[in-house]
């Protein structure tokens, strides 16, 4: 007799594929690769997870230690669907559970209770990834070379960073109006249609209106540098070294096994001189000689500044190691 397969119920199958939808997010939340991790922090939602998922843990490892440890009060649980709040979105998590064998109850997890209520105890967790991974720690330049670190971020990825905030409906129209406003020569009127696009924002989304604000002063560095005209299109977006390294991994991305730090740079550079041939100029290349004397006279300008603040204060020039523009490159 022909045996007929059983039907899951429609709840269950539900359960089941939101289980499989986190899981996946978490997994994505592992990835080491930073131009992947970039890409995620868009919506910040596994990098978020994973944030919260540690806390959980470390805080059911300091009730129950660690697992199969007897002779303790509380003991772990198993765990059980639930979700936490991620800036103003809900998502599902899994959430480990603690027992208390003597009173026979369950223990709360105080990180599990914060994260119910948005805009409040992630916000720290939200600024560390922000700094650390949006940034990809270019801050670390400005401490290293406190007079020639410059910042610039990709218009692209910020115009995308705002509209990805925005209903489906609203993006295109929005992504119109960033593009507009970043394009404005001077840099007095590009802030200036920004700060209103930000106001228009508010209203809409605050968490568009947050991520167009995050980073503003770095986002119009050509602008402040008086460069944009002649080299906007060349500079304002990551496309002239994403498209270096994609021809790069070509070669780079066949190896195995890496044999020392010295293995790898022999091939990064023997992987540029075969891809030489290949690139183009970059448009506006003939204006990189003013690129040049602009950053000069705001290194020496910046230099002024220090000198200054030095004279006027001993303790602020002790920690300070002041760099000359020959050291800059």
């Amino acid at each position: 007799m022909e045996s007929i397969p059983r039907k899951r119920r429609k709840w269950k199958v539900k359960v089941r594929e939101r289980r499989q939808a986190l899981k996946q997010m978490l997994e994505l939340g592992e990835i080491q690769d930073i131009d992947v991790r970039v890409a995620l922090i868009q919506a910040l939602i596994p990098e978020g997870l994973k944030a919260v998922n540690e806390k959980l843990q470390a805080e059911v490892l300091a009730l129950a230690g660690e697992k199969r440890q007897h002779g303790k009060e509380n003991v772990r649980w198993g765990s059980q669907g639930g979700s936490v709040y991620l800036k103003d979105q809900k998502v599902p998590i899994m959430v480990p559970r603690v027992r208390n064998k003597l009173r026979n109850i369950e223990v709360p997890l105080e990180h599990y209770q914060r994260f119910q209520e948005p805009y409040q105890s992630d916000e720290q967790v939200f600024k560390k990834l922000l700094n650390g991974l949006s940034t990809h720690k270019y801050r670390e330049s400005e401490e290293v070379f406190p007079l020639c670190g410059f910042i610039h971020r990709c218009h692209y990825h910020k115009i995308e960073n705002v509209v990805s905030y925005l209903p489906k409906g609203l993006q295109m129209v929005w992504r119109a109006k960033l593009r507009a406003a970043l394009r404005q020569a001077k840099y007095e009127a590009a802030l200036r249609a920004l700060e209103k696009l930000s106001a228009e924002l508010h209203n809409i989304n605050p968490s568009a209106e947050a991520s167009l604000k995050e980073g503003l002063e770095e986002t119009l560095s050509l602008h402040r540098l008086g460069v944009y005209a002649e080299l906007g299109k060349g500079l304002s977006t990551t496309n002239c070294i994403e498209s270096v390294m994609a021809q790069l991994g070509q070669y780079t991305d066949k190896v195995d096994r890496w044999r020392g730090g010295s293995h790898i740079q022999r091939w990064a550079a023997s992987g540029l001189l075969a891809l030489e041939p290949r690139l183009q100029k970059m448009r506006g290349y003939r204006y990189l000689k003013l690129l040049r004397a602009q950053l000069q006279q705001e290194i020496t300008k910046r230099q002024k500044i220090q000198a200054l603040g030095s004279t006027t204060s001993n303790d602020l020039g002790a920690g300070i190691h002041i760099t000359t523009p020959e050291n800059c490159g």
